[in-house]
């Protein structure tokens, strides 16, 4: 039957599943219990080679069956379960309001779900780098407005 299938993402690919057939059978073909994912070489001549591709809307596991046929002893079936991975989402939230040059916006919102696990922005980063920016223009404005004035008397 093959070894364990490795993890995928919803709409993901296997790997090869493995798996094979004897006996009296005459064949060996791959379902997925009607989870509506989709095989590639599943003709049942060489069920080993097959794989299987998820579909975008897949539960979080999905048990493939591998059923024999043909001979005249009846038919047997084996299944392993893939783990399929909701695909990760976001939304960046609505629009953001105009700000001036080296203005502030308001809070961006936005989330993240699905598979996704971390938020990680580029405008968290730009923002961290204003900052530093502005705090460099505010301590340059107070160094020069400290320095010693010097008076010359004649």
């Amino acid at each position: 039957m093959g070894g364990a299938v490795t993890a995928i993402c919803q709409a993901g690919t296997t790997a090869a599943l493995g798996g094979s057939f004897g006996g009296g059978a005459t064949a060996a073909v791959w379902s997925d219990g009607g989870a509506g994912g989709s095989f590639t070489n599943n003709t049942g001549s060489t069920p080993g080679t097959t794989t299987y591709t998820a579909s975008a809307t897949a539960p979080a596991s999905v048990t493939l069956t591998l059923t024999t046929s043909g001979g005249s002893c009846g038919t047997t079936s084996a299944g392993k379960i893939v783990t399929v991975n909701p695909k990760p989402t976001v939304n960046v939230g609505g629009a953001v309001t105009a700000i001036c040059q080296a203005g502030t916006t308001a809070a961006l919102g936005g989330s993240f779900g699905g598979g996704a696990t971390q938020q990680y922005g580029q405008m968290e980063e730009q923002e961290d780098h204003l900052q530093i920016i502005r705090a460099q223009r505010q301590e340059q404005q107070l160094t020069s407005h400290q320095r010693p004035h010097l008076l010359l008397l004649l």
